[in-house]
């Protein structure tokens, strides 16, 4: 899915929310264009490959941050994932996880946006992420994944194959590690047995028939 994509969604997302003959107030398809460059002209050379901003602040005037406030989180959501599409575009990868906040100011005039972009770095160096089948995305963070049957680990999965506590990821200081917890079944990464590997981008975990996808951006 194209960065357009996402500006098409923010638009049908904010419909009615903006008065489409008001020229002041800004512009959904504006918080994604302004996103995009601030990551450009945010690039730098890491020791593996170019990373780009991963932290947003996102500054808008009191009355356009008025207007958005009940579609904030949304927002925030659509960001995040327009910043992950314009990274792969840009062949580059992000310190730590992404976010995006929304934030009014009183001192500014309707229509202006203003964004402060970092880099900031995150446990296990590169952000990372397990994708579904479905879609749906698992951000990594500073605490231990568990995958397994049990409600309580942070991925539950639903296949007879899989242990009650499957297998971990665990974030280090170079990037992402799967461990296999002695499962009965075992751990797959890209169709081979493993007990434990450092993950890359593009890698699939099998357990049983779930699979899911590792990004490393």
């Amino acid at each position: 899915m194209g960065v357009q994509d996402f500006e098409r969604r923010l638009e049908r997302l904010l419909e009615g929310t903006f008065t489409r003959t008001s020229r002041a107030g800004v512009q959904p398809a504006e918080l994604v264009t302004r996103l995009r460059r601030e990551m450009d002209h945010g690039r730098t050379l890491g020791t593996k490959s170019a990373l780009v901003p991963n932290s947003f602040i996102v500054a808008l005037a009191e009355p356009d941050a008025i207007r958005l406030d009940d579609l904030k989180e949304l927002i925030e959501s659509e960001l995040v994932e327009a910043a992950r599409e314009h990274a792969i575009t840009l062949k580059a990868q992000f310190a730590g996880p992404i976010t995006v906040g929304l934030v009014s100011d009183n001192q500014m005039k309707a229509g202006r946006i203003e964004i402060e972009a970092r880099i900031i770095a995150g446990p296990g160096g590169a952000a990372g992420s397990l994708v579904r089948a479905d879609g749906t995305r698992v951000v990594l963070g500073a605490d231990v994944v568990s995958i397994g049957r049990l409600p309580e680990c942070s991925i539950q999965v639903d296949d007879s194959q899989a242990s009650r506590r499957h297998c971990e990821i665990r974030g280090e200081p170079d990037g992402w590690v799967i461990v296999d917890l002695s499962s009965l079944n075992g751990t797959k990464l890209n169709g081979s047995p493993i007990q434990t590997a450092r993950l890359t981008d593009g890698d699939v975990i099998s357990i049983g028939a779930v699979n899911l996808r590792f990004e490393a951006s």
